[in-house]
């Protein structure tokens, strides 16, 4: 039995330069990206109860969503209808300093292994098979459902340490290009089908 996981597309998903954007004289909001259809399943309102507190007021917090159902604060952005894989979709992974997905249920993440793809650090729940997919505090953080304190300081942590952010999404997008390359998978797939043909004329020539 050979166990492949889901695969991505690497040569559509890239990691952006984001010590470039360190040594900018002008530095951008610490900006946190969340990405999923169902708001309150994937715990998006625990993201935006942490917008609303003083201490976040000043970062950004994107929502790539079409089920928003509160009022939108102002350092709050929702965009609605984007395709998966589209540019404007990866140029939001781009722009992002740390993905956070604070689900409340999931059987995997692929959107998990999109920002890893895209060098980001990635705080999310531990369900499902989530656990196999992040390396806890070297390409992100696990946390326990509804656990807002968890997430608070993770945020935190990675906002206080930039360098330290950088390194966990560069590390995580390595852990992609090892184990979750879908092209790796198509080769794979092909070596085990030609194995299994020779065997199977093996056997018949032996009947």
């Amino acid at each position: 039995i050979t166990v492949l996981p889901p695969g991505i597309d690497l040569s559509t998903w890239q990691a952006h330069d984001r010590l470039t954007d360190l040594t900018k004289p002008v530095r951008k909001p610490f900006t946190v990206l969340h990405v999923g259809t169902d708001f309150h399943r994937k715990g998006a309102d625990l993201l935006l109860a942490l917008a609303r507190e003083p201490e976040f007021c000043d970062a950004e917090f994107h929502f790539v969503t079409s089920d928003f159902p509160a009022e939108q604060p102002p350092n709050v952005f929702i965009h609605r209808d984007l395709s998966p894989n589209s540019d404007p979709l990866k140029a939001l992974y781009h722009q992002a300093d740390v993905f956070a997905l604070p689900t409340r249920a999931d059987t995997y993440s692929m959107v998990a292994l999109e920002a890893m793809a895209s060098g980001l650090p990635v705080v999310i729940s531990r369900v499902g098979g989530i656990e196999d997919i992040i390396v806890e505090g070297e390409t992100g953080f696990l946390m326990t459902p509804d656990d807002l304190s968890s997430l608070r300081n993770r945020l935190r942590y990675l906002r206080a340490q930039p360098g330290q952010a950088i390194t966990m999404g560069a590390k995580g997008r390595r852990r992609v290009e090892n184990k979750y390359d879908i092209s790796q998978h198509v080769d794979l797939v092909m070596q085990l089908l030609a194995s299994a043909a020779r065997s199977r004329a093996r056997k018949g020539n032996h009947e």
